[in-house]
């Protein structure tokens, strides 16, 4: 087994164990002074016993030593944000986030201002601002005085929906700010190279989009080039990635990679005896790319892995490709180690190893063929080898599997190339104010064909294929997976019986693990509209208000389910099957009976016990509508103002009725079958 990879293990297991330390700063730096006593003593002694010791006391030290580099990172701060207050404080951009209709969203430091003195936070938050044509946005780097009002991330309602919360917890936010009307004084901007380069970065797409291009071209060439795919509309994102070609419009290891083999390629032909200036120049790339780019996270993650491969090539050193690429992870955890937590780290990683590892065994069998036959099947075997380490973490992240993801990468892949070298050089006459017409013709009509093609497979290809996969099974089918390696590929056919038991192992577990049948009720609401779930036997219907909203309102709870049957109606619809019935705004579900009530006026001669009622407006005839329908739960929507739903809180506290707020959590009841 590789060094390497025994310390990057025991490293990321210290990063799980993170949560669990008992231990404080000042304790965890006296326990790794022992350790590192113990160490220094057993490396000494030749005996075998120590030497197991020595083994262990290495453990402990590389799993102390995260715990530690995490603690000091965070014992220092003196001064921490109380949510719903507000606070004068200087913002230092580090990021521009994903922005909406109505807001530009950043990531960003804070010095909160106390009295005549500033104060250090030392994590980071999310700035919110509301979009106003009179408002710019901000760039990395940027620094500004500000008025703001902090508020706490909202933990997920149900375990089904997405816990922004935990999410954002992993990347060392735990607040939003919300930036009051007052217009912020502007301070001088942060003057450190990275932020100097991101600022540059900024400008360079402001650039871009005030070329002849159209706005596709200009949102890909952005995308592609700098890594920024704010701009990417939600039409083509989601073309993407039904195709399974996210990773192509992503910066990433996979646009290096092509970088790094072209330039490779024409340094040997050009200084063919010259090795070692070869590494060199190629270093020098590799760097002003990732500059160039921004110095991207998913960016700045494959230009470490190939500039690790230069440097060893500069020094005459062989070294294994996968020590290359777990050097790479090891340096990056210990720099960052919530980078651990990173869908994109996880993946991209996962890909490396899987496109190094595979397509080393499989390329073998496409050797002898021509030329033509080559590139393609290269391209094809490195989807697959990919696929088969990323698949399964898409799944469990994403919830889907794209059955299209081989041909649309055959066919997509060389034409991505050709646009990637094209706007590299367009990129660079810009900068130099060399425009050309017949250019930014050129590019228009590759982006144009490439969008075109993109959108003629999609059209023609299978959709998705939606699926639930759970954490434990994620770790099986991959335990599944090394084996199957192991026993085929590196014919280790010793470990066959082991292969044998436990993929029945992993049948028996299936088979037990099915997901039993139940009926149940689930409402969920937002400000976008709102959702309630009948689920019967594995056949669900959906009521709503806005079909849109429901997969945001739902999250995972279909697919948790399993359900095979959806029928999805509108609000006062009329639908009827063998377990519920919906008329107008009651709905019968399971003998039980629901309603809808909005400001509608009542008819106060007509009694009609009910069990739930859904409030979506306020009413001042709470009383009354409590003598007509005698309810044994209240919904309050979630579009009614804190306010109201206060109000109708403590009406309702009075008339002993059980109420719950679908703003904070979601209603769901369990049936017997």
């Amino acid at each position: 087994m590789l060094p390497i990879f025994k310390i990057l293990f025991f490293w990321i297991v210290g990063i799980l164990l993170i949560p669990y330390n008992p231990f404080t700063f000042m304790q965890l730096g006296s326990l790794l002074v022992v350790v590192a006593i113990l160490y220094i003593y057993t490396h000494f002694k030749t005996s075998f016993e120590l030497k197991i010791v020595q083994n262990i006391v290495l453990i402990v030290f590389l799993i102390g030593a995260v715990s530690f580099l995490h603690k000091s990172k965070t014992h220092t701060t003196k001064k921490k944000l109380k949510t719903d207050l507000e606070y004068t404080v200087v913002v230092k951009v580090k990021e521009r986030y994903k922005q909406t209709n109505f807001l530009y969203k950043y990531i960003v430091e804070l010095e909160v201002l106390y009295d005549d003195s500033t104060h250090t936070i030392m994590q980071d938050f999310l700035l919110y601002q509301k979009r106003d044509s009179n408002i710019e946005q901000y760039f990395p780097g940027d620094r500004f005085q500000a008025n703001v009002y902090c508020t706490h991330l909202k933990e997920a309602k149900h375990e089904a929906l997405f816990n922004s919360k935990e999410y954002w917890a992993l990347k060392n936010i735990y607040a939003i700010l919300w930036m009051q009307n007052e217009p912020p004084i502007i301070l001088k901007p942060s003057s450190t190279i990275y932020y100097r380069i991101r600022s540059l970065q900024a400008k360079w797409i402001k650039l871009i989009k005030q070329q002849n291009i159209s706005q596709e071209t200009q949102q890909i060439l952005a995308a592609l080039l700098l890594g920024d795919k704010r701009g990417v509309s939600t039409d083509i994102s989601s073309q993407f990635s039904r195709l399974g070609l996210v990773h192509t419009l992503a910066l990433s290891g996979l646009h290096i990679s092509l970088l790094y083999g072209v330039c490779a390629f024409l340094l040997s032909l050009v200084l063919k005896f010259r090795p070692r200036l070869q590494s060199i120049l190629l270093i020098v790339i590799i760097l002003a790319y990732a500059v160039l780019t921004g110095l991207s996270p998913s960016v700045m993650r494959a230009s470490l892995m190939f500039l690790l491969y230069a440097i060893c090539l500069v020094l005459n050193r062989k070294t294994s490709v996968f020590n290359v690429v777990f050097l790479s992870a090891f340096i990056l955890l210990i720099y960052q180690s919530n980078l651990l937590y990173n869908i994109g780290f996880q993946l991209s990683y996962l890909a490396v190893i899987g496109i190094v590892y595979f397509y080393n065994k499989f390329k073998v069998h496409v050797e002898d063929c021509s030329v033509i036959v080559r590139f393609f099947s290269g391209l094809a075997l490195i989807s697959i080898s990919a696929q088969l380490t990323t698949g399964l973490l898409s799944v469990y992240y994403f919830k889907s599997f794209p059955l299209s993801f081989l041909w649309s990468n055959l066919i997509i892949l060389p034409l991505i190339t050709v646009l990637l070298y094209q706007g590299l050089l367009y990129l660079i006459l810009i900068l130099i104010n060399l425009n050309f017409t017949c250019f930014d013709v050129l590019v228009d009509h590759t982006v144009s064909l490439i969008l075109f093609i993109i959108k003629l497979l999609d059209v023609n290809s299978f959709a998705p294929i939606p699926m639930y996969l759970s954490l434990e099974y994620l770790f099986l089918l991959y335990g599944l997976l090394i084996l199957m390696c192991v026993v085929f590929l590196e014919k280790r056919y010793k470990y066959l019986k082991l292969l044998y038991c436990y993929s029945l192992f992993l049948v028996v577990c299936i088979l037990f693990s099915s997901k039993p049948n139940k009926l149940e009720l689930y409402v969920n609401a937002s400000s976008q509209g709102y959702v309630i779930s009948i689920l019967a036997n594995k056949e669900q219907v959906l009521i709503s208000n806005n079909h849109q909203a429901t997969t945001y309102l739902l999250g995972e709870y279909s697919l948790a389910n399993g359900t095979e049957c959806k029928d999805s109606i509108n609000e006062f619809s009329t639908y009827q099957n063998e377990f519920c019935s919906v008329s107008k705004d009651l709905i019968q579900l399971f003998n039980e009976k629901l309603v809808v009530l909005s400001n509608a006026k009542l008819n106060s001669e007509f009694r009609h016990p009910v069990d739930l009622i859904f409030l979506r407006n306020y009413r001042s005839d709470l009383k009354e509508v409590n003598t007509i329908f005698s309810p044994k739960t209240l919904l309050l929507d979630a579009v009614m103002s804190k306010r109201n739903r206060r109000k109708l809180k403590l009406q309702c506290q009075e008339l002993g009725i059980p109420v719950v707020d679908l703003s904070s959590e979601v209603y769901v009841k369990t049936y017997p079958l």
